[in-house]
């Protein structure tokens, strides 16, 4: 509910000292709420990764934009896989979750769409088939 966002946003703001820099919309709040809560019901080992993964919709990122009127797909994922879980654990595991979100959010927010995708592309060489 709305009641529910607005105390997860007091405590990221309460609990964080870059309350002011944080990127605190609904969707960075209630994905770090619900992925510290996997994190700690998983009971993973805390030095494990734990990867995730957003889609970033892109269309008023290109260069040129767009049209208004277009109704199509330009959706890229964001992922992560860097953060162990004892990241996410603990009392700081949350405002940790929003801090990385809003970070990515940011970044992908001050960058064009060709560059994430670029990043993507590189990122593809890396990857394992069937993982």
């Amino acid at each position: 509910t709305q009641e529910n966002v607005k105390k997860l946003r007091d405590r990221a703001k309460s609990e964080s000292t870059l309350s002011d820099d944080l990127h605190l919309s609904t969707f960075v709040l209630t994905y770090a709420y619900v992925l510290t809560c996997v994190v700690k019901a998983r009971g993973d080992d805390a030095d494990q990764l734990v990867p995730f993964t957003y889609a970033a919709d892109f269309r008023d990122r290109l260069d040129p934009p767009v049209p208004v009127n277009y109704f199509g797909n330009c959706v890229l994922p964001i992922n992560f896989s860097g953060d162990k879980a004892k990241t996410f654990l603990g009392e700081d595991g949350f405002v940790n979750a929003v801090k990385i979100l809003s970070d990515s959010i940011r970044r992908v927010s001050s960058r064009g769409a060709e560059s994430i995708w670029d990043l993507y592309e590189e990122g593809l060489k890396f990857m394992e088939l069937g993982t």
